[in-house]
């Protein structure tokens, strides 16, 4: 990965929230402490901390960063003010770059890009900025460069403050130095461009630019990146490495410096349900209480969490909300200040503030929790589709009931998985792995699904009799057709929710591969179609004549 949990936990030490640093490696950072993300080494839920910096409170949401997991990011980005996004210093923007900075801009949240891991011996820093450049434009400006990267990695320059920043080996405070004599005509180079683009998007810095670029100062230079910043004219772009603790303080000093404050973000919008008429609710502790729950988890101690974020008002222990999106009366019981998996009472929560509560009982992901005499609707959270469904069965008819029981937590806990019951075939189908294309809707014509209830060898003569025939393609390509274009079979992967290969359910995909857990390449063997082609990828062949003729060539685990 790109090092976000890491980086949370080097945030948390050097605000003194711990004393020491744990790593993923060891399976004991603060951020991810489920079985699942300990076994596999990577974030699967987004995790809640805050530190103090600067005199100012930072609430901090660990996002998974994979896209199996996106509902946790997006859930994140619409009760978070701004967004660091991670690049990797080995690999550079990724497409899970891209997506998450579609989401952001989507969302209208300010971003400030990091590129991680320079101590790593492929970084190559000059390569990743003008990549970046190319992806974004001229909208990224370089704040710091480091001198150099690989292991030797232990010095940057602030183009903005003109000082040099450098660190020992174990990382934490960095010395301050002048900015030495053969890196100096680089640092003024990026110091001009980097004044340049902030004079753009200020008209009085402009004038002033005009007249003498020397006369701006430091502070006013930092203002206007700030203005561009949060208007989101301009992303600054930072470097260090989490890992050895090189930059982190300088990223928490660019989070206060450049980043907003909730009362600098304008007033979230919502509904009156009695009037249906759009309100505002501003940031401010006088106004009547709002908040929206963005995440539903259950405590193995306290019971069922419900986190939220608070838009306006306070809210006290033991009050009465309403839960305006069901109109359900909830009664608080516990406030609580969560430390991933850690947990301090509350007495009050104000605006800005992201905590959990105790006692709720109908409240899920996106709802809108308010006072109860005056009543809103926030706007609500939108979601990409699923794009897999597997049926699932308990081994025994007396699993039947708890199954279900579990499927409702796993579909309270994450907005994008769903289950339905299939009509036709009696099965529970769950969706899951959310995606978008470049349009920002749910892509077409990539993946073709099967559920097959009786094994290949079987399926001689039959054609409508198969479990659970779906494609998720064309939406105008009608369901009952018998002949259904799809994509062509070579190559292809089919990926099994049972060990036998022969039987099961399967998606298949001619794109790209990651994200699979258990892949088995398939291939048609010739057959003929109604206007006597013999090509085996010709989608004119007949439905249940391309089942027949699968024949399985390679099977592996990812």
């Amino acid at each position: 990965g790109s090092g976000k949990t890491t980086l949370a936990e080097s945030m948390l030490f050097e605000a003194g929230v711990i004393k020491r640093k744990g790593s993923v490696e060891a399976k004991n950072t603060v951020s991810d402490y489920f079985p699942v993300e300990l076994e596999y080494g990577y974030s699967v839920f987004p995790t809640v901390f805050h530190v103090e910096w600067n005199n100012k409170k930072l609430n901090i949401i660990d996002c998974p960063g994979s896209d199996d997991f996106v509902g946790g990011a997006i859930t994140s980005l619409n009760v978070t003010d701004q967004a660091v996004i991670l690049i990797n210093g080995q690999y550079g923007p990724e497409v899970g770059t891209q997506n998450n900075f579609r989401y952001t801009e989507k969302l209208g949240k300010p971003v400030i890009f990091l590129v991680n891991q320079l101590d790593s011996d492929k970084c190559d820093f000059d390569n990743i900025i003008a990549t970046m450049k190319d992806i974004y434009g001229s909208k990224c400006v370089q704040i710091q460069y480091p001198i150099e990267t690989g292991p030797g990695f232990n010095a940057l320059i602030d183009v903005l403050l003109m000082k040099k920043y450098s660190w020992k080996p174990e990382g934490g405070a960095p010395i301050i130095e002048d900015i030495p004599e053969e890196e100096m005509d680089k640092a003024m180079e990026l110091h001009a461009a980097l004044v340049e683009a902030a004079a753009e998007n200020d008209e009085g810095l402009m004038e002033k630019f005009f007249e003498d670029p020397d006369s701006i100062t430091p502070d006013e230079l930092l203002a206007a990146i700030r203005k561009a910043t949060i208007s989101m004219q301009l992303v600054p772009m930072l470097c260090g490495s989490s890992f050895h603790n090189k930059g982190v303080q300088k990223l928490l000093d660019a989070i206060v410096d450049y980043m907003p404050a909730p009362n600098d973000v304008p007033a979230i919008k919502g509904t009156n349900p009695k009037t249906d008429e759009e309100e505002d609710r501003h940031p401010r502790d006088d106004e009547p209480f709002s908040a929206l729950a963005f995440k539903i988890m259950t405590d193995p101690y306290v019971g069922r969490l419900s986190f939220f974020r608070v838009y306006s008002g306070t809210l006290n222990t033991g009050s009465a909300v309403l839960n305006a999106t069901k109109n359900k009366r909830e009664r608080v019981g516990r406030l609580l200040q969560m430390h991933a998996n850690h947990r301090e009472d509350l007495e009050t929560v104000y605006a800005g503030d992201i905590a959990a509560m105790v006692g709720l009982k109908n409240t899920t992901t996106g709802d809108t929790l308010c006072d109860e005499k005056a009543p809103v609707i926030l706007e609500s959270m939108d979601f990409p589709e699923p794009v897999i469904r597997v049926a699932i069965e308990p081994k025994t008819k007396a699993g039947q009931e708890k199954m279900g029981l579990a499927l409702v937590k796993l579909a309270e806990e994450d907005p994008t998985f769903k289950t339905y019951t299939d009509e036709e075939t009696g099965q529970t189908i769950e969706c899951y792995r959310c995606s978008e294309n470049d349009e920002g809707e749910r892509g077409k014509a990539i993946f073709y699904l099967i559920a097959l209830e009786t094994p290949l060898l079987e399926l001689q003569g039959e054609k409508r009799h198969l479990a659970n025939q779906q494609i998720t393609g064309d939406e105008n390509q009608s369901q009952n057709d018998e002949y259904r274009p799809c994509i062509p079979f070579e190559p292809a992967w089919i990926e099994h929710n049972q060990r036998t290969p022969e039987q099961g359910v399967g998606w298949c995909r001619n794109t790209d591969e990651r994200g699979s857990l258990a892949l088995i390449k398939i291939k048609l063997s010739q057959a003929q179609c109604r206007e006597g082609c013999d090509d085996e990828g010709c989608v004119r062949q007949p439905w249940a004549q391309r089942l027949q003729k699968l024949r399985i060539l390679h099977y592996k685990e990812l």
